[in-house]
């Protein structure tokens, strides 16, 4: 017999999501709406991941053998349903901004005012969606996008 193991994620109601600030890259579910939400460390209530993103069994992942790497200051569409990722390092001031869909939205800031900051996040996209790295003195980063791909769910 083969050992099991049961991963248990944390857990709220929506209204307890929204002012929650997950760590970077949590998962947490959201039990009011059934739904799952990735954190980035900063947002109240991290990011919802929608429910086409999850088709019966099978997981919508991201497909790192196709990426394909933009520009960080540039405008990109996504050109499918998938995910940017984006990663980057900020030199004063120490913040690291993109627009998604024109929304602005800082992805990573020193909080003590140090010298530098790094930053990574993946946000779930659809097709005709674009972002755009913003950049200031001495900023760069990069922007890549990943499309999806289904994988056998564990009882297949």
């Amino acid at each position: 017999m083969t050992k099991s193991r049961q991963v248990q994620l944390r857990r709220g109601t929506a209204a307890q999501h929204e002012t929650f600030i997950g760590a970077e890259g949590e998962v947490t579910v959201d039990t009011t709406n059934h739904t799952l939400r990735v954190h980035d460390g900063i947002t109240p209530g991290g990011n919802i991941v929608s429910s086409n993103q999850i088709i019966s069994d099978n997981f919508l992942v991201p497909d790192y053998s196709n990426a394909i790497t933009f520009n960080f200051t540039s405008l990109n569409t996504a050109p499918e349903d998938g995910f940017f990722e984006i990663s980057g390092l900020a030199y004063f001031p120490v913040n690291l901004t993109i627009k998604l869909n024109d929304i602005e939205k800082t992805f990573a800031s020193s909080s003590n005012n140090g010298y530098s900051c790094t930053g990574y996040m993946i946000l779930p996209v659809k097709a005709g969606d674009t972002i755009q790295g913003l950049t200031c003195h001495n900023n760069n980063g990069h922007i890549s996008f990943l499309p999806i791909r289904k994988t056998q769910s564990p009882q297949e």
